[in-house]
Formats: structure tokens, sequence, C-alpha cells
């Protein structure tokens, strides 16, 4: 039996795809009910907002991931505290809103990014943008999809045909974003075809799936 199989021979992961596109819609009418409306922005820093939407989505994860799994771990990014030692228990990680800036400004380019990672293996992932109406979903082991279409990434081999995906990311000292300058010049001129910096991780990572960037 494999590492893969080991770990999950206790969960069922049927499920816990379903809980996770059910607390990912969920959170995402709440996105919705919201989305280009005045907001309250928490102010967890200037470059990195929370606002009361987010705090109303982790909540609603949370309580729906309790109801199915209540001996699962469960590690959001509004009530993360700076450190965590991740275990080999069942633990949900959960960015309530991944692209909080492109939200408060009214950007398309924002989601629910919801996972259960299990012996520090992540096992199920699902990736919903509310104002798209984008769905993606994974199980290890069964391919990934876009509203029910399965996705794959591209076959570009080349830097030149490339189009690359990258993030500035919230940190504003003056060395941390020097370096990110450094590194995106020499993208840049390596060459590629276009460097795009979008606003969420999550949905990055799922544009790589799906070939939409490289």
């Amino acid at each position: 039996m494999s590492a893969a199989e080991e770990a999950t021979k206790e969960v069922d992961l049927d499920l816990a795809l379903q809980v996770a596109i059910e607390g990912a819609k969920g959170a995402g009418g709440l996105i919705l009910k919201s989305f280009r409306k005045d907001v309250v922005n928490k102010k967890k820093s200037l470059t990195d907002p929370v606002t009361e939407v987010d705090l109303a989505c982790e909540d609603l994860l949370r309580a729906l991931i309790a109801k199915h799994f209540p001996t699962h771990k469960f590690l959001g990014e509004e009530s993360f505290e700076g450190s965590y030692n991740l275990s080999d228990d069942p633990t949900w990680v959960v960015d309530p809103i991944d692209g909080t800036a492109n939200f408060v400004h009214g950007l398309q380019w924002t989601c629910v990014s919801v996972a259960l990672v299990v012996d520090k293996m992540p096992m199920v992932g699902v990736v919903f943008n509310p104002v798209t109406q984008e769905m993606y979903k994974a199980v290890r082991g069964k391919g990934a999809f876009m509203n029910d279409e399965k996705i794959s990434p591209s076959q570009v081999e080349d830097m030149p045909s490339a189009c690359i995906c990258t993030e500035f990311g919230a940190n504003r000292d003056p060395e941390v974003v020097q370096k990110k300058v450094d590194i995106m010049h020499k993208v840049i001129q390596s060459p590629v075809q276009a460097l795009r910096c979008l606003g969420s991780c999550a949905l990055n990572m799922c544009a790589v799936a799906s070939g939409n960037v490289d």
C-alpha cells in the first residue's frame, strides 16, 4: 500500500470533496453579496487587507467542516497566529478569500480555497471563483477538473513561448521588494512571452493546472 493510500484509508475523500465544494459555494455566496460594494477593511496591514467578509467566510467553512469531520483539525488564513506545526492528522487548510485586495477593489480574480491534508499530503483541493463561477476541484490520484471538465497543464517547454505568473506579495520591506524586482527583471530578460501578477495565489496555480499560464 502506498503512503497516500495508507494516509487516506480512514478518510472518506468523496465526502471531503462534497464538503469542500459545499463550503466553497457557501463562502462564495457571501463574497458575491458584497462584491463591488463597500466592505469594512479590518487592516491586517495596508498591503494585506482583511474584511468582515473574510471572517464570515472562514466561520462558515469552519462550522461546516466541524459538522462533518469533528475530529479533523482546521487551519484558517484569518485565524492563523503565525506558527503552526502541521501534524499527520487530517487537517483542513482554508483561505476564505484568496485575493482579498482584488475583492476590496472589485477585481474578479478572487476565490475561496479549501484543502484537506492528511499525513502532510494534500488529498482534496477545491478553489472556487464566485465571480466567474469557475470551480476547480481535485482528489489525489483522480485528476483535476474545472466545472467538471478535466484540465491539464501547458506543454510549453521553452521560455520565449511561456506566460509566467507570479506575485509581489504583501511584504514591502525595501530589500524584499528589490529582490523580487530583480527576479522579475531576470525572468523578463530570459526572455518570456508574458509576465502576469494577478493577485491570487490559488487561482494562479489553477491557471497553471489548466494550461492558461506556464
